[in-house]
């Protein structure tokens, strides 16, 4: 940028440079503090996906920003979770805080643990025995997975 200041011979091939700078796509910025009044658009996302198995049991992880959607679909495993091979959620879509959800059939539910470090468990269930399709969210600190 160059600085404009009264009674510039080139002024006006200055100012015009100035624009021209500003306006050049690949001009990086960076921004303390901004406020939107309005509408933000992101433009071309960044959308990275990962399946992994827990028994029987598929589940597709789709990240968006930092937010983190599993989908489930097949037959939960059994109790013992270590013997099922249930695989832990991988690196870039672990939750960031632990929760427990509840993962529904036809005939009732199974309560499902997720933790930081990746690990599933089961807590218990109510009739349940049947498939599942079932989705859930959640936010993510993981970096963006490789």
């Amino acid at each position: 940028m160059e600085k404009i200041f009264k009674g510039m011979d080139n002024a006006p091939d200055a100012i015009n440079g100035n624009f021209n700078e500003l306006s050049d796509p690949k001009r990086d910025v960076t921004v303390n503090e901004l406020t939107v009044n309005g509408n933000v658009s992101l433009g071309a996302q960044k959308v990275v996906r990962s399946r992994f198995m827990m028994g029987n049991m598929q589940v597709t992880a789709t990240r968006i920003l930092n937010e983190v959607v599993l989908y489930f679909e097949g037959t939960l495993p059994g109790n013992d979770w270590n013997a099922d091979g249930v695989n832990p959620i991988p690196f870039g879509f672990r939750p960031v805080t632990p929760f427990i959800t509840d993962l529904s059939d036809n005939n009732g539910y199974a309560k499902v643990g997720f933790n930081p470090d990746g690990t599933m468990y089961r807590r218990g269930s109510n009739n349940f025995g049947g498939d599942v399709q079932h989705a859930i969210n959640y936010p993510t600190n993981d970096s963006w997975p490789e």
